[in-house]
């Protein structure tokens, strides 16, 4: 349905790493991989696991600068997602769990809670580095132990499938393959692929993890912050304010200068339509709030809204110049943050997981950079160009038809910008601009019949 923003395809692709923030998100620079209906994306990880180990093991290129072949080799740097996709690829029990959050195993403060440690374990909860009982999640090769030996008891007959699953789920461990592959006649996997395997075929040493889970899936500011913390408090604020202070909260907000913002506000929707927003229109009110809500809220919800905006825009920083700074300012406003919401009166509707979740900003800064450009609306853009090129195919084989699309398109792509073509008169530079007759025509049909031959075969080609 192209009316619909986002499809209901769970789609994979890569992209390099190192580029640079505008360059990220562009199609040419997402290596699309596949997209299905009715497999899950932990479901195709046993594809894209085949994938990185052909990486891992070099892949032979063309180079057209020196005329030979050169090795390509890779690996994951991080895997961006959302919170649920996250909590499936890293073998994580999820927000709703125990142990909600990938990185620590802090338990979740109203699962296990007295009402006198209520306030102790809140506090522990909203800023678990000053914990002294925080302790660090398991890491992929802890986790792939874990399952091993959980494994190796079932099959024994020593514990049942049961017991092993709760025992993994009290180390904040949830393996949708684990489960699934200790029924009987199953061909699947025992663990998450992207663990690596347990053993190599002709009793070669076990595969390393590809990545470290929770380690290497760095906080998605989208859906923790403009989905999150500021969504939770742009709904308590505007809810309960009277008629008279919303019209005049939408006079405000239709007032303001909208220079330097991607679009102009529009009062109306932001104040009676505070359930439809997306992100863009969230992250926007969380920096016009604290002029906007100036008179119209208590002092604390006032100060929580200025520790919103505060921290939102260091989330979304684009460069980093001092990187011990910039991390200490985040875990100064994340603290604040977390006072004055237990100051607050819409306090129960803010503390949730990804509250938690964010506390761990610094780390995945320290590690990755800038969180922006972990951020998954870029990529998550990308599923409109997967959803109008499989609305041209029979829907029976989506991620071959899609792959083949793109590829046509960036081997257009590549001959018009002038790359380089391997032909039987060996390489080849294009020419990028064909209104100069660089070179003749039959050399040009050459060229495209190539390029045609290569991405779509037909006979007697």
């Amino acid at each position: 349905n192209v009316s619909k923003k986002w499809n209901k395809y769970e789609s994979w692709s890569f992209t390099f790493a190192g580029l640079p923030e505008p360059f990220r998100s562009l199609r040419e620079h997402n290596h699309f991989i596949l997209a299905s209906k009715t497999a899950t994306g932990i479901e195709s990880t046993e594809v894209i696991a085949k994938n990185i180990r052909e990486l891992h093991e070099g892949i032979d290129v063309p180079d057209p600068i020196h005329k030979k072949d050169v090795v390509l080799i890779g690996c994951i740097l991080q895997l961006v997602g959302d919170n649920p996709m996250h909590t499936v690829m890293c073998s994580r029990t999820g927000l709703a769990s125990l142990h909600p959050c990938r990185f620590c195993l802090i338990p979740d403060w109203q699962l296990e809670t007295t009402p006198e440690q209520a306030p102790n374990q809140l506090a522990s909860y909203l800023d678990p580095h000053s914990s002294p009982n925080f302790q660090l999640g398991l890491s992929a090769q802890e986790v792939k132990n874990l399952l091993s030996d959980l494994h190796k008891r079932v099959m024994l007959g020593a514990i049942t499938r049961q017991k092993a699953v709760s025992i993994a789920a009290a180390n904040g461990v949830k393996d949708w393959y684990f489960e699934k592959g200790m029924e009987e006649k199953s061909n699947l996997p025992q663990m998450n692929p992207l663990l690596g395997l347990s053993f190599f075929p002709n009793s070669h040493p076990s595969e390393d993890p590809f990545f470290n889970l929770g380690f290497d899936a760095p906080i998605d500011i989208l859906h923790c912050t403009s989905l999150g913390i500021v969504k939770y408090a742009m709904r308590a604020t505007l809810h309960k304010m009277k008629k008279a202070q919303r019209a005049l909260l939408q006079a405000i907000l239709n007032g303001i200068d909208h220079s330097g913002f991607p679009k102009p506000f529009n009062g109306y929707e932001l104040v009676h339509y505070t359930n439809s927003l997306n992100g863009k229109d969230l992250h926007a009110f969380s920096q016009i709030a604290t002029f906007a809500l100036k008179d119209l809220v208590s002092d604390d919800v006032l100060e929580m809204w200025i520790n919103i905006s505060a921290f939102d825009a260091l989330l979304h920083a684009e460069e980093i110049r001092d990187m011990d700074d910039h991390c200490e300012e985040l875990a100064m406003w994340h603290s604040n943050l977390a006072n004055t919401i237990l100051k607050c009166e819409y306090r129960w509707d803010l503390i949730k997981p990804k509250l938690h979740i964010l506390s761990h900003a610094p780390f995945y800064t320290q590690r990755f950079g800038p969180l922006r450009r972990s951020a998954a609306h870029g990529k998550e853009a990308q599923n409109k160009l997967v959803r109008y090129n499989i609305l041209a195919t029979n829907r029976r084989n989506t991620s071959r038809d899609v792959a083949i699309n793109f590829s046509v398109e960036a081997a257009g792509h590549h001959l018009m910008s002038g790359g380089y073509c391997q032909l039987q008169s060996g390489w080849i530079p294009t020419p990028s601009d064909f209104s100069v007759p660089r070179v003749n025509e039959g050399l040009l049909l050459e060229i495209a019949c190539k390029s045609i031959c290569l991405l779509k075969p037909q006979k007697n080609c």
